[in-house]
């Protein structure tokens, strides 16, 4: 069965557009607004609803669209119980449908017709059959069949083309089309992505071509568009890097200083590797980077190479810059150093290309800003939710109906170049995406999903939670204890308040699909993780401890 990821309307063409996780697009029109939005409840953008894919505005105000009828329902069901537990069912309706803008006493009649419930019977005490029986009666009160005659609903198969070096995605890269013996020239986006490209006709034949290094067109394949939707991804190596050599004679008593390198302090990294591989002493780098303690240099930490003397000696507060790192750049221009220690021929030195799990820096750097602050603080400066989808109807992040952890490792993942999942706000929303990959076994810096069960039927109610693994124990990640910080890479349980004892399962393991090769080939090198624990890591970092995240 189609899975719908994400959705949006059209008021001038009255059309919503569901986009599935696939690729498929699915053009709904005529109808009722219920019946468009698969909205049965016709039920209004609020913080307590998460099963909604999108909403839309119309001429009677903003409705939530949902991915299916029976999603509606549910909802609607809980918040006739939510709200309305305490109602008869008189009390309910007349708070539902007030008499100012409905017949409420004709709306009783035909529930209690349609049903033979009593009116005075407490919400509360409905079973789940006479709930779905009660609301049947209310969609057929409320008009969702009507106009069945001119419902319209029309399929659309598309093409997904990304471009990744194997880590990250190359953006801006100029690509040729050939369709149909027209040429079409563009770029692929910040994400490494092409505009989908649509199936006007099944067995239609598209020629994609890429700029060599000699700025030469060469053709890389030829798709074929058929009846159903399929994505590609191009891994090649397109980086182009050049180096302005000095003079083979240098002159004498003339010493050129080394420019300064930014490095991201990787998993199992000691301050003398580092030092080694840019060859200066491990002292130079505790000094220039104000580190107190050698054994205290963690995974996602920046440090400064050949610092300055008038450059800041602390490390991971660079200043953050408001728009987020592009990857994948196709060109780079290389310093130059002399053998043989400054005496001898020039060689142009390639700094150390980071690949692995770019966007824990920013994560790091989050949470040593944040350290010890809760949500209140946080966002006063920093609201996750509007940084990575300015839609986004969630104002803050304070509260339980504001969760944040799928909009923290978003925003980490956009600041560090990469595609944002298909609903930024849900913790939900990688299980089911184009964009990322789930994995056989973890590496540092997967992202971790959490499902949400009730004990009770062993159903998922829709939520969890989300972070990037940090050790073999530890998770980080945002809304763990109202804070950012490490909880535990195991299953919990929880209690809910009116569903009573919840499980919350890992449901796997997952990287953006621009970097799954590297992840795969981190995989095969079997790459150890700390085994320190959350409260270990928390304590070293002066991070608050995390409890089990429910949300």
């Amino acid at each position: 069965m189609t899975k719908f990821v994400k959705a949006s309307y059209n008021e001038k063409t009255k059309t919503v557009e569901f986009i599935a996780a696939n690729g498929d697009r699915l053009l709904r029109s005529g109808g009722t607004i219920a019946w468009r939005f698969n909205n049965p409840g016709n039920l209004r953008p609020g913080p307590k609803y998460k099963l909604h894919i999108g909403h839309g505005t119309t001429a009677s105000g903003p409705f939530l669209i949902f991915p299916t009828p029976e999603a509606g329902r549910q909802e609607k069901k809980a918040l006739l119980l939510r709200k309305y537990g305490e109602h008869t069912l008189t009390k309910m309706l007349y708070v539902y449908a007030p008499p100012k803008e409905n017949d409420t006493e004709g709306y009783i009649e035909h529930v209690c017709k349609r049903t033979g419930f009593e009116r005075e019977k407490v919400i509360r005490h409905f079973s789940d059959a006479e709930l779905e029986k009660l609301m049947s009666a209310m969609e057929e009160r409320e008009g969702y069949h009507h106009k069945k005659e001119t419902r319209n609903e029309i399929w659309i198969h598309t093409t997904s083309v990304a471009f990744s070096n194997g880590a990250s995605p190359i953006a801006d890269l100029p690509i040729k089309l050939v369709r149909d013996g027209i040429e079409f020239f563009t770029r692929t986006n910040a994400f490494g992505m092409l505009s989908p490209l649509v199936h006007h006709k099944i067995g239609d034949r598209v020629e994609m071509w890429v700029e060599d290094a000699k700025k030469e067109w060469q053709k890389i394949e030829t798709l074929a568009l058929g009846d159903k939707s399929q994505a590609f991804t191009f891994v090649r190596d397109f980086l182009i890097v050049k180096a302005n050599t000095a003079s083979h004679n240098p002159v004498a008593g003339v010493t050129k200083r080394p420019e300064p390198v930014r490095y991201v302090v990787q998993p199992n990294d000691t301050l003398s590797k580092i030092a080694k591989k840019f060859k200066v002493e491990p002292s130079k780098i505790k000094r220039d980077n104000g580190i107190k303690n050698s054994n205290l240099i963690m995974p996602g930490e920046v440090v400064v190479i050949n610092k300055s003397s008038s450059e800041s000696a602390s490390r991971g507060n660079d200043v953050m810059s408001a728009s987020p790192r592009r990857r994948g750049s196709i060109e780079k221009t290389l310093t130059t150093e002399r053998s043989k220690d400054g005496k001898g021929h020039p060689i142009a030195l390639i700094q150390v290309d980071q690949k692995r799990a770019p966007w824990m820096e920013f994560a790091i750097r989050e949470a040593k800003r944040w350290a010890g602050k809760k949500e209140d603080d946080i966002t006063k400066e920093r609201n996750y939710h509007r940084l990575v989808d300015p839609k986004n109807g969630l104002s803050s992040l304070i509260g339980k109906n504001n969760p944040w952890c799928a909009s923290f490792v978003n925003w980490c993942l956009k600041q560090a170049g990469y595609p944002l999942s298909h609903s930024p706000a849900s913790s939900q929303s990688f299980l089911n995406d184009k964009n990322f990959v789930k994995l056989d076994q973890p590496v540092y810096g997967a992202i971790v999903v959490w499902s949400n069960y009730v004990e009770a039927t062993g159903k998922p109610d829709g939520t969890g939670h989300v972070g990037f693994l940090y050790g073999a124990n530890a998770v980080l990640g945002g809304n763990q204890s109202d804070a950012i910080n490490f909880k535990g890479n195991a299953d919990s349980t929880w209690t809910h308040k009116s569903q009573g004892k919840m499980l919350q399962k890992i449901r796997g393991y997952y990287v953006p699909l621009a970097y799954a090769e590297f992840a795969l080939r981190a995989e095969e090198k079997s790459q150890s993780l700390t085994e320190k624990l959350p409260r270990v890591l928390n304590n070293e970092f002066g991070f608050s401890s995390a409890g089990v995240a429910t949300r």
